[in-house]
């Protein structure tokens, strides 16, 4: 079965998106042929511009950006690599000056019987008045947890970067409960702040949260130092749940 759907951008290019079982060799091992394996794959292609060997080389870095500093901050792909990688996938770029883009995205095919999903029981969600720093290096996710937090009753302080995040605690060391910080961010990481804030404050409370795949993060470091791991992109219930046993740990 093969699905396609396409549709006009505005720069008056197409974007065409497919979906297709296929069989791919995941590699030879003591001289066997290969060995199959069935995926789902998803492919994502434009008509675009297209990318050099340069872009392509640095196509999922965390801050690398073909854009200007106000249209943007990255691509984005870091985090779709990541949940990529999560799930078992494999991703390819196909691409060449002039001739568009093709990605093309491999989920490993899973057979087993459908579940009948069962409601799960609603668990009340309460807010609270705690004061709350936030280091989010995308303006739109930083602005997304600050509506969150605020509609929940908390007073929130956003920062743009690690830098300014422990800049901002510095200036008012006793004002925060908690802090969330994102892990990967430019001119100081969240582990660094982290490091540098608990030598002034060790019972300071801490989240960390990622798009990356836990497991090619330092798990352990979180684990050692008693922070809490939030996965993106974020869900508000959780999130806030998630917020108020951190708060409300001992």
């Amino acid at each position: 079965m093969r699905q396609c759907t396409g549709c006009h951008v505005p720069s008056g290019g197409r974007l065409l998106i497919e979906t297709s079982n296929t069989v791919l060799d995941i590699g030879e091992k003591d001289g066997d042929a290969g060995i199959q394996k069935p995926y789902i794959e998803m492919t994502v292609s434009d008509t675009g511009q297209g990318m050099d060997e340069t872009i392509l080389a640095n196509l999922f870095e965390p801050f690398y950006t073909t854009k200007d500093p106000e249209h943007g901050t990255g691509l984005g792909l870091s985090t779709v690599y990541g949940i990529i990688q999560q799930h078992g996938g494999k991703i390819n770029v196909y691409s060449e000056p002039g001739h568009g883009s093709s990605f093309k995205i491999y989920f490993p095919r899973i057979y087993q019987d459908a579940e009948e999903l069962l409601p799960e029981l609603e668990i009340p969600v309460t807010g609270g008045s705690e004061s709350i720093l936030v280091a989010e290096d995308d303006p739109s996710v930083l602005k997304l947890v600050t509506k969150i937090l605020r509609t929940a009753g908390y007073a929130v302080t956003g920062a743009v970067d690690g830098l300014e995040a422990f800049e901002k605690y510095s200036k008012s060391k006793n004002q925060f409960d908690l802090i969330i910080l994102d892990i990967i961010m430019p001119k100081m990481s969240g582990i660094e702040v982290i490091e540098k804030i608990r030598k002034t404050r060790p019972d300071m409370k801490f989240i960390f949260s990622s798009g990356y795949s836990p497991t090619i993060l330092d798990i352990d470091f979180f684990k050692k130092n008693n922070c809490i791991f939030v996965h993106k992109p974020y869900q508000s219930r959780k999130l806030l749940r998630t917020l108020r046993e951190t708060l409300e740990q001992e």
